[in-house]
């Protein structure tokens, strides 16, 4: 069996052995989490009152901070949700199905 890299080692790994594949991975990463740091950044101008209160269905009331609402309103995440729910053919049902 083969030992684990530590997520340093293994950056680095692929970075040497596949510079080209390494490289377009960082770009896309670096977009998609540009609007979850945006959403982060401009927190401390907009105060609202959190944590704020959704309810779902199943689960009942759920109670999110200000930074978990930033990452769950970024495109990335957005996109991640409508693409499971198109997958699993649940694009018209409630977002809190399970």
């Amino acid at each position: 069996m083969a030992a684990l890299m530590d997520a340093k080692a293994l950056r680095s790994h692929l970075a040497e052995k596949i510079p080209a594949l390494w490289t377009a991975c960082e770009e896309i990463a670096t977009e998609w989490s540009s609007q979850i740091v945006s959403n982060l950044e401009t927190l401390s101008s907009e105060r609202i009152a959190f944590p704020k209160t959704f309810t779902d269905p199943v689960l009942g009331p759920i109670e999110l901070f200000e930074w978990e609402v930033a990452i769950l309103d970024s495109p990335l995440l957005q996109t991640f949700a409508r693409s499971a729910a198109i997958r699993h053919g649940t694009r018209r049902l409630y977002r809190g199905h399970t």
